[in-house]
């Protein structure tokens, strides 16, 4: 069993990850939440930073692994303060 098969979003709709997280704060804000309680959350945002990956991974929206201060500008300022430092960690 691999990380992703105890990922809360493996049976989310993918846009919702990509593009409809761009273009909608209340997915957004869903998707935040499902990430947040998500039991593999920090090996899915290492993941996507080992891989250049673009899109929401352990509810951090990464464009090519690194922190985007714009997709992530709905988050209270201490969570994307908190974040923003975790992935510059990692």
């Amino acid at each position: 069993m691999t990380w992703f098969d105890q990922a809360h979003c493996k049976d989310m709709p993918l846009s919702w990850y990509f593009e409809d997280y761009e273009d909608d704060k209340e997915i957004a804000e869903q998707v935040d939440e499902i990430c947040f309680e998500c039991p593999v959350r920090k090996q899915c945002l290492k993941w996507a930073i080992d891989n250049n990956s673009t899109g929401v991974f352990g509810g951090v929206y990464l464009v090519l692994g690194k922190y985007n201060k714009t997709k992530n500008n709905h988050k209270y300022p201490y969570v994307a303060a908190k974040l923003q430092k975790e992935v510059a960690e990692i």
